[in-house]
């Protein structure tokens, strides 16, 4: 699994092993401020703990924030 900061498409992607497309797992909206869009993410990681992917830590540079992002969830929040 490799997650991908899509910078310019305002989203953070999951590709698995084999896949052939990626899962948009946040973002994804076009660009904005609400919780449920991103702006120029820079860089993803997942928080520790359990090492599946719960919670991916999210620097959305054109926001100027650090979202927290649950898997499935519809929008992040600010840390």
């Amino acid at each position: 699994m490799c997650l991908v900061a899509d910078t310019g498409n305002h989203r953070i992607l999951c590709w698995k092993e084999g896949a052939e497309e990626a899962l948009v797992m946040a973002g994804g909206r076009g660009p904005g401020p609400e919780l449920y869009r991103l702006d120029s993410p820079a860089g993803v990681l997942l928080e520790p703990g359990g090492g599946r992917l719960r919670m991916m830590l999210i620097a959305d540079t054109g926001n100027h924030r650090v979202l927290r992002w649950e898997t499935g969830a519809q929008e992040g929040e600010v840390i």
